[in-house]
């Protein structure tokens, strides 16, 4: 589809086949409804190419070349346009002359009739006219108007010649599309961004009547559901399912927005597109293809952009009685200029001609949904998901706005915040920390590292990590230090609590470490500017509430909520 237009020509034809919830999106190609199951899908499919579209059913390639063909159809017709146009501002006399201008104008012609002739024939034989019309006619009768002063008026020859004109018309359009293609070609970055997340593999785990197992890959279109499948370290788990066994830390940021990544045991449930960051488990494969979260999220954006808004649904109404209404116009505009006004019959051709181009549907038919798609995928690569078209002409009434914690308002980066050395000098506790971290896979000890991993190490005779606890080490004088949790170490202790980390040595606190997700540098602006806006902030997160309190504090939000 080149333009709305299009897409409502498209719909229309569905309609009198029985379909009905017809989402049809210009800007990315696709075409959705649903059909009475006795109906033959193959005639409706038929009927859409008769309309001079080309169907590709989901999941099918389309193995045709149109893009490359295309450019190489554009660029002739800009540069044989360019030289036709230049007799107006050179002195040239060759190009002016009648058969040369033919010669430049003809394969012109011929190029829009290849790729606008067809869709006007089939456009109108359904009783259903589109742009194509518009183009073909104007072009057609500058052509045919220029062929006949060549043939017939040879010695005043260049008073009927309007070979640039049905030129231009071609080349204009064909241009538009291409611009408008670059355009909106913005929108399905976000769907195929997403797309990419799901892995292209699994691995299924086989077992024989004998109970020997066989581990085999497969692509993961062909995961059924039931199939135990085998994820390690490393990997993006392929579909949605529930864990069999194994213990393992999956980073969900995808799809909670969160940057820690969440401990997944025997029972729980996890997320196809999500990656495996430590560990490794079996796991039963519940939703696969469309069924699977992350399929549905697609599917949303896909439903978001050809959602058509009350204002764009206001303009296909009248695309729809726009093309013979303005054939219509044309024709009066002849009729008027050649019998009324008494101008001449190439005068009052040409002013009819300029109805036909000016008219063209596209400008209202394309910009309303133009203007919506592109909105909407920019939107998506930003990172925001707009459900439904007609949500961007809700948001003038906005009263409040809730806004999200880690990766929103915080970069989703862990930093130490603050800390405690005890008695302990601040190299001689850094030094200590980082030593012990420096074995651990798990995002906080890698982001201690990166921030204080210059001191210099201590040497332990043992480092062994606690799995889903922390660290603990024996130095060379025999002390036993441990650092991690507060449920491991510091749940019964009297002293002071806040910290997420907790050095002890022997039993005995030393010391503890705040992190923290740092707080975008634009953050506390924006929010500043929104509420002197009049909106009001809300904080929503399922973070600890001491956490939420303090960014909320920083950032001057006076409500939070807590998931």
């Amino acid at each position: 589809m080149t333009c709305g237009n299009c897409a409502l020509t498209i719909s229309k034809i569905l309609e009198k086949k029985g379909a009905t919830h017809i989402a049809a999106n210009a800007s990315s190609g696709d075409v959705s409804f649903n059909i009475d199951e006795n109906a033959n899908i193959a005639k409706v499919f038929d009927a859409i190419d008769d309309l001079g579209y080309h169907v590709v059913r989901e999941g099918e390639k389309d193995k045709t070349n149109k893009k490359t063909d295309g450019n190489f159809l554009l660029v002739t017709c800009v540069i044989l346009t360019s030289i036709l146009l230049m007799h107006m501002f050179t002195d040239a006399e060759w190009l002016g002359m009648p058969w040369v201008q033919f010669a430049l104008g003809t394969p012109v012609f011929a190029i829009g009739w290849y790729k606008f002739g067809k869709g006007a024939v089939l456009s109108v034989m359904h009783s259903m006219p589109n742009m194509n019309v518009l183009i073909m006619l104007g072009s057609t009768a500058a052509y045919i108007y220029s062929i006949i002063g060549l043939l017939f008026f040879s010695h005043h020859a260049h008073q009927y010649l309007f070979f640039e004109t049905a030129a231009s018309i071609i080349t204009l359009v064909m241009l538009g599309n291409w611009l408008e293609h670059r355009t909106t070609k913005a929108t399905t970055v976000a769907i195929d961004a997403l797309a990419k997340l799901q892995p292209l593999n699994a691995r299924i785990v086989m077992a024989d009547s004998l109970g020997k197992e066989t581990v085999m890959e497969i692509e993961s279109k062909f995961v059924r559901a039931g199939d135990i499948i085998l994820v390690n370290h490393g990997d993006s788990i392929p579909v949605d399912g529930t864990v069999v066994s194994g213990t393992a830390q999956v980073d969900e940021k995808m799809i909670t927005g969160e940057s820690l990544p969440v401990n997944k045991n025997a029972g729980d449930n996890v997320v196809g597109g999500t990656l495996l960051s430590e560990g490794n488990l079996r796991m039963k494969a519940t939703n696969v293809g469309s069924a699977s979260v992350l399929s549905n999220i697609i599917n949303m954006v896909r439903e978001a952009q050809a959602t058509k808004p009350p204002l764009q649904k206001l303009a296909d109404k009248i695309s729809a009685v726009f093309v013979p209404v303005v054939l219509g116009i044309a024709i009066l505009s002849f009729v008027i200029n050649y019998s009324v006004t008494h101008h001449s019959f190439s005068e009052s051709i040409m002013r009819a001609i300029a109805v036909l181009v000016i008219s063209c549907p596209c400008a209202m038919g394309l910009a309303t949904p133009a203007a919506i798609a592109v909105g909407l995928g920019r939107a998506a690569r930003s990172g925001i998901l707009i459900k439904g078209a007609n949500s961007l002409e809700q948001f003038k009434k906005i009263k409040q706005i809730v806004f999200d914690k880690t990766g929103t308002l915080t970069t989703g980066k862990l930093q130490v915040e603050s800390y405690d050395t005890g008695t302990m000098n601040d190299q001689q506790f850094k030094s200590l920390v980082v030593s012990m971290e420096t074995r651990s896979s798990h995002p906080i000890a890698r982001s201690v590292v990166n921030q204080w991993g210059n001191d210099k190490p201590m040497l332990f005779k043992n480092i062994v990590e606690v799995k889903g606890m922390g660290m603990e080490a024996t130095d060379v004088e025999g002390k036993t230090w441990q650092l991690g949790s507060e449920k491991w170490l510091h749940s019964n202790s009297t002293l002071a609590k806040g910290f997420d980390l907790y050095l002890y040595q022997n039993g005995q606190y030393k010391g503890g470490l705040k992190i923290a997700d740092a707080i975008r540098p634009d953050a506390k602006e924006t929010l500043a500017k929104l509420q002197q806006m009049g909106y009001k902030t809300i904080l929503l997160s399922g973070d600890k509430q001491s956490k939420c309190e303090d960014i909320a504090e920083q950032l001057g939000i006076s409500d939070n909520i807590i998931e």
